[in-house]
């Protein structure tokens, strides 16, 4: 999982620095902190499908738009992590 890591996100020290610790803890050699790196999977609120992708456009009020790309259905951001209970 280091390999997918290019730096640390604390002190910007290059992976080479970094040490697993097991699955999901990483070690930074360079600033002595801990931290976990593990992708998320969020969902379509329509459609449940796990890829989705940032949208080319913003919404009018500038709001970041993300499109799933099965049923290409498009939800702002406010709305798409509100489904996903990233944010209230």
């Amino acid at each position: 999982m280091v390999d997918d890591i290019e730096f640390c996100p604390f002190c910007d020290a290059s992976a080479h620095r970094l040490l697993q610790c097991n699955e999901e803890i990483i070690f930074c050699k360079v600033c002595n902190k801990f931290f976990k790196f593990k992708p998320v999977k969020l969902n379509c609120p329509k459609c449940d499908n796990t890829n989705v992708r940032l949208s080319d456009f913003p919404m009018s009020n500038g709001e970041v738009v993300f499109q799933c790309a099965k049923c290409k259905k498009m939800y702002g951001y406010k709305e798409f992590f509100r489904y996903n209970k990233i944010i209230n």
